[in-house]
């Protein structure tokens, strides 16, 4: 079973290879987008989009479609490769590195057309710059958590737990619920108590788990990688119930809370 940390890199990995996928899809749609109907997306490999501005001069000057079609032949091309390390990079981190380090020479090729523009006070390329840099700091990300999550062993629980052997022969349960609610409600829980998964819960759901009766942490991970603050499970005899909400973060998306529930008598 991975560890908490493990987990989480794997998730972020996962998502952020999202981001190299995007670079594929809009620079293909730039093909297309740029010759027959003169406009483009950002996020995409700018050597595909000379393709396509090449494609679109011999279209508008000659009218054959023909010349046209050769370049959007040729940016498919270009494209290939990120496609092929998008797809094989779910299991080798080689991959994504491989799409980086070409994302990293498209990048150059970009600053070496668009600094001349700067220089001449030109500064109309600057968005495409920005999504640019965007687009290679994720891809560089997603090596970093690639890494993260091939070298991590389990962390050591913080605060240290206190143990009992006497504790340890008791018997207590612990229950965890996702409170149902419109917002997270999508993002599935995955339960750990002591790095350990306990449960993957959805919006509404439950889960009861056996314990001894000494400390143990509860954490919750979701599917964007967001974890919880660690919760302390108290040493004692009582069985314990806790429950997952999420807050809303600008940047981050969906973050789980997890609290202790009582009950009035």
């Amino acid at each position: 079973m991975s560890s908490v940390t493990e987990f989480q890199n794997n998730l972020k990995y996962k998502n952020a290879r999202g981001s190299l996928l995007a670079v594929v899809v809009l620079s293909l749609v730039n093909l297309f987008a740029i010759i027959f109907a003169d406009v483009y997306f950002l996020f995409s490999s700018y050597i595909t989009q000379i393709f396509a501005f090449m494609g679109w001069e011999e279209y508008v000057v000659t009218g054959e479609l023909t010349s046209a079609i050769i370049y959007i032949v040729l940016g498919i091309i270009s494209v290939v490769p990120y496609l092929l390390c998008y797809f094989l990079s779910k299991k080798s981190i080689g991959w994504m590195i491989g799409a980086t380090v070409l994302f990293t020479l498209d990048t150059v090729l970009f600053l070496v057309d668009f600094i001349p523009y700067v220089i001449a006070g030109n500064m109309d390329g600057i968005i495409d710059l920005v999504f640019h840099a965007y687009a290679l700091i994720s891809l560089i990300a997603c090596v970093v958590y690639g890494f993260k999550a091939k070298g991590t062993k389990a962390q050591e629980l913080e605060p240290p737990l206190t143990y009992s052997d006497e504790l340890a022969q008791e018997s207590r349960t612990v229950t965890i619920s996702k409170k149902k609610q419109a917002y997270g409600f999508a993002a599935k829980s995955v339960c750990y108590i002591d790095d350990e998964q306990v449960a993957v819960l959805g919006n509404g759901e439950e889960r009861t788990v056996s314990v001894d009766g000494n400390e143990h942490i509860l954490m919750v991970v979701t599917g964007n990688g967001e974890s919880s603050e660690r919760v302390k499970i108290p040493a004692g005899y009582g069985n314990k119930s806790y429950e997952i909400t999420f807050k809303s973060h600008f940047v981050k998306g969906a973050i789980p809370v997890v609290t202790e529930k009582t009950y009035n008598l």
